[in-house]
């Protein structure tokens, strides 16, 4: 994925960019993420997220299991000094890495956290697990994506007791089996 600002890109550089995305075989990078791999290949151009401050938004991802947010995710700085951070949904912190370090200070909850974690659980209401992605830029709330097996479902916690933590709430369907 890559992002450019208008001001940065004309137009026969967007097109040169957006055919080299056509050419990518996706699932096949580092998260090895199959399903992206049967997908056609498309182009979707969305809007460009931005503060009023200009930055890029922090991600908030909802992990969703059973139509019910049992943690959150925050990534910040995603395109400089980027900080992860794992809460539970009532913004008590969780004392584990994902790799990234942990934001300094400590990130404060986004002012639109209860309705994030409503909208999170809807969306994940008809599933065993999803993770639900979502933005809060100045006063709404953007749908960023659903995943059903973030990182490919390999991306290791430290501790690694985080591993079978985040897996305790999720009662796999007989059909799985």
């Amino acid at each position: 994925m890559t992002s450019s600002r208008p001001a940065a890109a004309g137009r026969e550089d967007v097109i040169r960019i957006a055919h080299g995305w056509l050419t990518q075989l996706y699932g096949q990078g580092p998260n090895r993420e199959w399903v992206y791999g049967q997908m056609p290949r498309r182009v979707i151009i969305e809007e460009m997220l931005q503060g009023a401050d200009g930055a890029v938004p922090d991600d908030y991802k909802f992990f969703v299991y059973h139509g019910r947010c049992v943690f959150v995710q925050v990534d910040s700085g995603r395109f400089g000094r980027r900080t992860q951070d794992f809460f539970h949904p009532d913004w008590r912190h969780l004392p584990l890495s994902g790799g990234p370090p942990w934001a300094d200070p400590e990130p404060a909850p986004p002012p639109h956290l209860a309705e994030m974690v409503t909208l999170a659980e809807k969306l994940g209401a008809e599933t065993d697990f999803v993770r639900v992605d979502l933005y809060d830029v100045d006063g709404r709330v953007v749908f960023g994506e659903l995943t059903s097996f973030p990182a490919g479902g390999d991306s290791p916690f430290d501790p690694d007791s985080f591993d079978e933590e985040f897996g305790r709430p999720w009662t796999v369907p007989r059909r799985y089996r």
